[in-house]
């Protein structure tokens, strides 16, 4: 449940085939979906993520250490509740496949994972009973940010108030987007955060048409929270989004695919760090229909 405006989303077609609908035909500019109770879909997540971390210290050599985590989630949400705005604040996950990138399981096939998703954070717990380890909290918690009540969405930091054509593009509303940052404890003067999206394409899925948008977002001078006793000396990060929206807004995004790169300049005691940090996130949902027991 991962979206562009976060920021925001994945690329991984399924059953999508590009079509070529009528170039000058507008369509309305709408990434949020709300849900409903007894909504059922399958889903498919991958993470990638490189991590390189070079300490320079005058006089010597430096140091570079790396370290990779792949994550490959296949599963089927069920929505149980949702607030006001079309939220799930309750789901169940039944997993098919949670493995990292050693082929083991993070959680075993068949376990279903109730989440909670409140204002401040989100909790995961087994049904049946059982531990979930940190790690594959850490990826839940990636897919399924706290909520509350009239939280800015993904329109609010990456839609469009006009229809738009193939090939258009528009600005982000840098303002929203640093509220949204806000929450993840990152700080960022909107001037410093600049982007545009992108309606490339129109695809089909599932019998029915969806939009292909497309978006990348640059950010600097970004402030994050660093240990006592370090300064931080500059942080940059580019996030590059694409998404497949059905036309038919009773319909979830069918697929989203976030990119991330961000480098990091840290001093502390004489010694100054460089992290370098890359990711892609890709995911899939598929309404079921109807639901397969």
């Amino acid at each position: 449940m991962r979206q562009c405006a976060r920021c925001f989303a994945v690329l991984v077609v399924l059953g999508a085939t590009s079509q070529a609908w009528g170039q000058e035909e507008s369509y309305p500019i709408r990434l949020r979906r709300a849900l409903k109770v007894g909504d059922v879909y399958d889903t498919h997540v991958t993470l990638e993520q490189t991590e390189t971390a070079t300490i320079i210290v005058a006089q010597l050599v430096p140091q570079e250490k790396s370290r990779e985590r792949k994550v490959d989630l296949q599963g089927r949400w069920k929505v149980l509740e949702v607030n006001a705005d079309g939220r799930p604040t309750l789901l169940e996950l039944t997993v098919k496949k949670f493995t990292d990138e050693t082929g083991q399981s993070l959680i075993h096939a068949n376990k279903v994972i109730e989440v909670k998703r409140e204002a401040e954070q989100s909790d995961f717990s087994m049904k049946g009973g059982g531990e979930i380890s940190e790690d594959a909290k850490a990826i839940l918690r990636i897919l399924n940010r706290p909520v509350r009540e009239g939280d800015l969405n993904e329109d609010d930091v990456s839609g469009s108030k006009m229809p738009r054509k193939v090939g258009e593009s528009w600005a982000i509303h840098s303002e929203n987007g640093v509220k949204v940052a806000s929450r993840d404890g990152l700080t960022i003067d909107p001037k410093d955060m600049t982007g545009h999206m992108t309606l490339k394409g129109v695809e089909t899925i599932n019998g029915g048409k969806a939009l292909r948008i497309v978006g990348t977002v640059e950010m600097t001078h970004l402030k994050l929270p660093v240990p006592p006793g370090v300064t931080l000396e500059s942080c940059d990060e580019k996030v590059q989004c694409s998404g497949l929206y059905p036309v038919d807004l009773s319909q979830p995004h069918a697929e989203n695919e976030t990119i991330t790169d961000r480098r990091v300049v840290m001093s502390r005691n004489g010694a100054k760090t460089e992290v370098k940090a890359h990711g892609v996130l890709k995911e899939t949902m598929t309404p079921v229909s109807p639901v397969k027991k």
